[in-house]
């Protein structure tokens, strides 16, 4: 009798044990899945805003002059080597200088004879690559 009892208990606590095992496997799946959708998430709403920023600027550009006061007055740039950047904090908010930054904008201009073209480029400064998040040309024809 007693042998029994102790074979339906071994048996019991095997299949707990199996049960114990599958409910892990499954909610370590479903932690990797969350984990994932959040990132996706987050390169989403990066994109979103690259994107708003960028059309934003490049309307700016294409409703002035270009010059270097209108550019700092209205999109808050700063000269740099290329030509001007724009510094973004983590919840996209124009920052004065590139310390502590999260997101930068580059706006590189080159004028010819009669056309002024601007190269947009946003880039996530706190993955340590230069990999764009949102890039955009613009060309605006100059009247003589």
């Amino acid at each position: 009798m007693r042998s029994r009892r102790s074979l339906k208990s071994g048996l019991f606590l095997i299949e707990l044990i199996i049960m114990i095992l599958f409910f892990a496997i499954a909610s370590a799946i479903c932690v990797r899945l969350f984990v994932h959708a959040h990132l996706t998430a987050k390169a989403s709403t990066d994109l979103s805003q690259a994107v708003f920023i960028s059309q934003s600027a490049a309307e700016t550009i294409k409703g002035t002059d270009a010059s270097s006061e209108k550019l700092s007055e209205l999109l808050g740039a700063v000269p740099s080597e290329n030509g001007y950047s724009v510094f973004y904090d983590k919840d996209w908010q124009r920052m004065a200088s590139s310390q502590d930054c999260s997101y930068r904008m580059d706006i590189t201009l080159k004028k010819t004879e009669s056309i002024l073209t601007a190269a947009l480029v946003v880039i996530d400064t706190e993955k340590n690559t230069d990999a764009p998040i949102y890039d955009l040309t613009v060309n605006k024809l100059l009247l003589q």
